[in-house]
């Protein structure tokens, strides 16, 4: 299969080719295209066999979510359950943007696309040649990475071409759409946001690609598994919010497989089980006016999500470790 590379111009993109791009989608095909991160696989998130070609042309674990780009908050609205003021607020301060924010997936969303998981990651992007083939669309498209599963992200056409070969029909090429340039910061530190996206690895290559040789990486990890958790135990700690857990050594694996070096790690699971605690019983105190708010199933929902995670963190079962670790090389 001959792959047609579209050139379209990031900064004016032509509408006619645009709308070729956003009638190829629509026509179930799965098209690599620039988005505010790296290169991405555009697909119809309610066409279930491009959203199975997605998986087998990045050879991708089906239990992984696929996020999506939308056009505005209204699209928000139709793919998501009732969005809460929190949403709002972050979609006004950061959207168009490279913020992705997940929520709970509507019924109409395929279970396939969330794998299973009841939620969804969605985004506005500020590049505008997804943004103006999401409108010319008219639907959300899908916005994972196009490299092989585990592979280095692609940052141009070309890089796109070389990993996927003739695994897709069109690569849109508008140039490197970063948002940040390589080797733009000396530090980069994040905050238990690790564990809410659905690839750590995409995390750590993002994050080393930032920084300049000899940077530092500073992030916490509330999710590893230090003990026996039940099924049960998993279900209710990932009631809020989506999260990934992992078993004690695996981010030091994956800092490695990302180009890091590791410094240090320190345990901090102390500090979540006391926080836990304390916000359940704060709530307790406050119950009657929370149900008026939340509803009576909201307010337990929540309180038995702070108890659960309370306790696996008071018996060292879910732990929390801070991690320092610095992007190969030195500085220049």
């Amino acid at each position: 299969m001959r792959v047609e590379i579209l050139k379209i111009n990031s900064e004016d993109p032509e509408i006619s080719l645009v709308r070729y791009a956003a009638d190829q989608i629509r026509a179930g095909e799965v098209l690599g295209m620039p988005t505010d991160t790296f290169y991405g696989l555009a697909a119809d998130p309610f066409n279930l066999r491009a959203v199975e070609r997605v998986y087998e042309i990045k050879s991708r674990s089906r239990h992984k979510p696929l996020s999506l780009l939308i056009g505005d908050v209204d699209q928000a609205e139709e793919l998501a359950k009732p969005l809460p003021e929190e949403f709002h607020a972050l979609a006004t301060k950061f959207w168009p943007g490279p913020l992705t924010i997940i929520v709970k997936a509507a019924s109409r969303l395929p279970l396939k696309v969330t794998a299973n998981t009841g939620n969804v990651a969605l985004r506005v992007p500020n590049a505008k040649i997804p943004l103006a083939v999401v409108q010319a669309a008219g639907i959300p498209i899908t916005a994972t990475s196009a490299n092989l599963s585990g592979e280095t992200e692609c940052t141009s056409a070309e890089e796109v071409h070389e990993q996927l070969g003739e695994r897709i029909p069109i690569i849109v090429d508008g140039g490197a759409s970063l948002p940040f340039a390589s080797g733009s910061f000396d530090a980069v530190v994040s905050n238990d946001v690790i564990c809410h996206m659905p690839s750590r690895l995409d995390a750590l290559h993002e994050w080393h690609r930032v920084l300049r040789p000899g940077g530092r990486l500073l992030f916490s990890d509330a999710l590893v598994v230090t003990g026996p958790i039940s099924n049960e135990e998993v279900s209710v700690r990932s009631a809020v919010g989506f999260y990934l857990f992992v078993p004690l050594g695996e981010n030091e694996r994956l800092l490695a497989a990302a180009g890091f070096t590791s410094l240090s790690v320190e345990d901090f699971t102390a500090s979540p089980a006391v926080i836990a605690r304390r916000r359940h019983d704060a709530r307790e105190r406050h119950r009657e006016r929370l149900v008026e708010m939340e509803g009576a199933s909201g307010f337990a929902s929540l309180q038995r999500y702070l108890l659960c995670a309370s306790r696996l963190a008071a018996e060292r079962r879910l732990s929390r470790f801070v991690y320092l670790a610095q992007r190969l090389g030195t500085t220049t």
